[in-house]
């Protein structure tokens, strides 16, 4: 799908017009460099697409956080109902239950931190290889699990989880 050519640096325009002249038209006679600003580009949309599936993955998570808090406060509304004539306040009741889901949240990050780096790693592998397939060899970097990243998504966890069992925490 392409021709590589060296020649010297004083002759590539004239090797170039008399490539154009002699190659069809639906061919293309460019520079490396376009290539390798085009391929960014590509890398570059595929980053977009991969932070977009991970929205959209906490978005998921989110609505299954607040589903599995409504039911579990639902079967426990007896519960909570018995706390409450025993005395136990709202905002005790709001504290307990916010904790508590905190507590999940945290699990939830501690196994999701490196799991997500594990998906990570595959769909960088699978981009990867779209890329070299599609527009030759391009340099590919690992994905890195960063101290600083595996907090951001520790505490992103922690937080997506209290926040999506704030409405049914406080409907109990």
């Amino acid at each position: 799908d392409r021709l590589d050519i060296l020649t010297a640096p004083d002759e590539i325009d004239a090797v170039r017009a008399r490539l154009a002249g002699t190659l069809p038209a639906h061919l293309l006679v460019q520079r490396p460099e376009r290539r390798l600003a085009h391929t960014e580009q590509v890398v570059r949309a595929f980053q977009v697409n991969l932070t977009a599936l991970s929205g959209i993955a906490l978005l998921v998570g989110l609505f299954l956080i607040y589903n599995t808090m409504t039911y579990a406060l639902l079967r426990r509304r007896a519960e909570i109902g018995l706390l409450r004539a025993l005395g136990v306040t709202r905002a005790r009741l709001f504290g307990v239950l916010t904790a508590e889901s905190l507590a999940f949240g945290a699990a939830g990050g501690l196994l999701g931190v490196p799991l997500g780096w594990l998906l990570a790693r595959a769909a960088v592998g699978g981009v990867s290889l779209t890329v070299a397939a599609l527009y030759g060899g391009a340099p590919v970097r690992d994905a890195a699990l960063t101290p600083s990243l595996a907090v951001e998504g520790f505490a992103l966890g922690s937080v997506v989880a209290v926040a999506a069992a704030l409405v049914p925490i406080v409907e109990a």
